[in-house]
């Protein structure tokens, strides 16, 4: 792997792999790359940043994959050279004008992290996730907790917090007999230091249990849902 960039920081540099060769410039990456990949803004230095003169420093049949802007590319010299079978393929989520259904073209779809629309489905999306928590206690993409879901059976829920270590499942479960309660499913699921246990339970949950398990060293949270 070869990669240039004129503005890299030390920082960044130590997050590469040692694997990744450093070019000197453009010209040189170009020379040496069966694939090559474009990570740019779209301002007045790179517009046409791949144009005919760098395309004929490409190695035969290269790849070129451009899911960076739109413009940073001379189209008409990339078709010119996708007919003549110097560059195999041209990968990108910006399709040519006209040339959608080129047979060397793959078009994608551009995937807008940032758009209106995609903010109003995050929202709608992190909305979905707290109520299923509420109502549910199922977790998902939780920076802090595994991601568990169980579909509800029926009877009631308990939704447990606790700490990631030995017998933890086994205490819930001796309390839940003690107290006559059948377990009819049970999820158990840990991250890092931190687990979480859905258990399903026939009837309802008394004070008693929840009481009882607020008891027990390492829990964090008891829920009856």
């Amino acid at each position: 792997m070869i990669g240039f960039d004129p503005s890299i920081t030390i920082k960044s540099a130590w997050m590469l792999s040692a694997d990744v060769k450093q070019a000197q410039s453009v010209d040189e990456l170009f020379s040496q790359s069966d694939f090559v990949s474009f990570h740019v803004p779209l301002v007045e230095g790179t517009k046409n940043l791949l144009n005919e003169a760098r395309i004929a420093l490409l190695l035969e049949g290269a790849t070129i994959l451009n899911f960076a802007r739109d413009g940073i590319i001379d189209e008409d010299a990339l078709i010119s050279a996708l007919e003549a079978g110097k560059v195999k393929y041209y990968v990108t989520d910006f399709p040519i004008d006209g040339k959608k259904d080129h047979d060397r073209v793959i078009a994608l779809p551009h995937l807008g992290a940032s758009t209106a629309e995609a903010e109003d489905n995050c929202a709608i999306m992190v909305a979905n996730q707290i109520k299923d928590y509420l109502e549910n206690g199922n977790i998902l993409n939780s920076v802090n907790f595994p991601e568990v879901k169980m579909p509800r059976t029926r009877g009631s829920r308990l939704a447990i917090a606790h700490k990631n270590i030995p017998n933890m499942v086994g205490q819930i479960s001796t309390i839940l007999a003690d107290e006559n309660v059948n377990i009819i499913d049970m999820l158990n699921k840990s991250r890092d230091e931190v687990a979480y246990t859905l258990v399903d339970i026939e009837g309802g949950v008394s004070d008693a249990v929840v009481n009882n398990l607020k008891q027990v060293e390492g829990i964090l949270m008891v829920r009856a849902l």
